[in-house]
């Protein structure tokens, strides 16, 4: 029974919750590795891995509900110091090989994190736009892999263009559909006009040769989706059902952008 409890803990403490975070973090890390793929790239994406994970003990750590036992916040404490030492040593060995310039995205991103979770803590990580904070984040520590592969500046701006064309429009995408699916007030306005103008840009951009045309492939399948599923409610689906497929969309994303900036179309 003990070692039962001891499992649910570790369970509670060492892994997030929200199973949809976890595609707005490997993502943008995946792909950055598969397009640019270093030593030193893998430690930070690695290293951010860690961080991510780290979210969940903190949280624990810093929940003040009566009902937090002291055995899980002492759990966590000694989860949350194993992924910060961890996430440490990573990216200790990728900086003592590359230049200040690559971990300045790392860092605005860490900012950002830190600056959620103190919203999280003040329960306003549920407003709409403190809903990219985490997803930008991790766009902006993906941007450090591929300066630690030497990719020209523009070149490096192009490229998180294309990933927060996914992590913000989804964002709005995914708030409104959860409200649709519990019979609440939706508005299409920010889904639709966010799509929209990353995808005319991401044209604008393959015309221009900054990035590939499957590129804008890859937008338009996001924002067609988005489109029908604002217009059309099911009684079949469910809020997990559409975590799924936004892992499958996810997924398309990064293999059709992989694809894209691997052959040059």
């Amino acid at each position: 029974m003990a070692k039962n409890n001891f499992k649910l803990i570790i369970k509670q403490v060492a892994f997030p919750r929200e199973h949809g975070s976890w595609g707005f973090v490997l993502e943008p890390l995946t792909l950055a590795l598969l397009v640019a793929f270093t030593t030193d790239g893998f430690l930070i994406a690695l290293s951010a891995f860690f961080i991510f994970l780290a979210h969940q003990p903190i949280r624990m750590l810093l929940n003040k509900k009566k009902n937090n036992h002291l055995k899980v916040k002492k759990t966590a404490f000694v989860i949350f110091f194993f992924y910060l030492v961890i996430s440490s040593l990573l990216l200790f060995c990728a900086i003592s090989n590359e230049a200040l310039l690559v971990f300045i995205p790392f860092i605005i991103a860490i900012v950002m994190m830190t600056v959620y979770l103190f919203l999280e803590l003040l329960q306003l990580n549920r407003n709409l736009f403190t809903e990219l904070f985490a997803p930008v984040a991790i766009t902006f520590i993906a941007t450090s892999i591929v300066l630690a592969a030497d990719w020209e500046i523009d070149k490096v701006f192009v490229f998180w263009v294309v990933l927060v064309s996914r992590s913000i429009p989804t964002t709005f995408y995914l708030h409104e559909k959860i409200r649709m699916l519990k019979k609440m007030t939706i508005s299409k306005t920010l889904t639709n006009f966010s799509g929209l103008s990353f995808l005319a840009v991401i044209i604008f951009f393959g015309v221009k040769k900054l990035a590939p045309y499957l590129s804008i492939l890859a937008v338009l399948i996001l924002f067609v989706r988005a489109f029908i599923g604002l217009s059309y409610s099911s009684k079949k689906i469910s809020i997990r059902k559409i975590g799924i497929l936004e892992f499958v969309y996810g997924g398309l994303f990064v293999i059709i952008n992989a694809i894209g900036y691997i052959l040059m179309i």
